[in-house]
């Protein structure tokens, strides 16, 4: 079971011990040797500080919870003119510096997050042996990494509800990705020719036939091409509005 486990062990580690506890198990090893680099100055330096534990939730095996204790080096910084004074060794792509999770266990974590949500992730989590909380689940979703905003240049309006019947947004589409750019807090001509204004790229709106939608782009973007919405000017089994 061991020399089947190994492998499965994040390259950066090196596997001291393989401890099977009735719950779960515990790898314990230590970072492969590599040239121990102050992360600010990036100078070397091979005077030992002395050495600590590091505990790594991982992703689990047959089931089963597995836990890396990982003995990390801490060295002394010889640079007078950098502001850190000692420095560890970092576990490259397995782990985050200061994470108490793999790298690898927290991308899935986060993507059951993002699938399923807090609680139902939750639930998922626990019968995939990667216990978690829903807070947690909803903290990895917020600290992922955002893509960078692209200015739509055709863009799709309409309204969304808060709560169907008494509070409505405004959602804008870009039809070119087929994803949504905003979600606009109201269904306010304003709000509207605000967001329009900051995102002068738009060229092309298709929108349906409400007078507020209207309203808001002659105010914020007027030599914009407006087209009717094909669902809106089409409705099914009833031909033309």
């Amino acid at each position: 079971m061991t020399c089947r486990l190994l492998p499965l062990v994040p390259d950066s580690i090196r596997v001291i011990d393989v401890v099977h506890a009735p719950d779960r198990i515990i790898v314990h090893g230590c970072v492969r040797a590599a040239k121990p680099v102050c992360p600010d100055c990036r100078e070397l330096s091979n005077a030992n500080h002395g050495r600590y534990a590091r505990t790594l939730c991982d992703l689990p095996w047959q089931g089963k919870p597995v836990c890396l204790c990982v003995q990390v080096r801490r060295f002394v910084c010889r640079n007078p003119d950098c502001r850190r004074r000692t420095f560890s060794e970092r576990l490259g792509v397995a782990a985050r510096p200061s994470a108490r999770r793999s790298e690898r266990l927290r991308e899935i974590q986060r993507h059951l997050g993002l699938a399923l949500g807090g609680e139902p992730g939750e639930r998922l989590s626990r019968r995939l042996g990667m216990a978690t909380s829903a807070d947690t689940l909803v903290r990895l979703v917020r600290s992922g990494d955002v893509p960078p905003c692209v200015s739509p240049r055709v863009v799709g309006i309409d309204e969304w509800a808060w709560r169907r019947g008494r509070r409505y947004g405004t959602m804008i589409v870009d039809l070119e990705r087929n994803e949504i750019v905003d979600l606009l807090p109201d269904r306010d001509a304003g709000t509207l020719a605000n967001w329009l204004k900051a995102h002068p790229a738009v060229e092309i709106i298709a929108r349906d036939r409400a007078e507020v939608f209207a309203d808001g782009i002659r105010a914020g973007a007027p030599d914009v091409c407006q087209v009717v919405d094909r669902w809106h000017l089409l409705v099914p089994g009833q031909g033309f509005e």
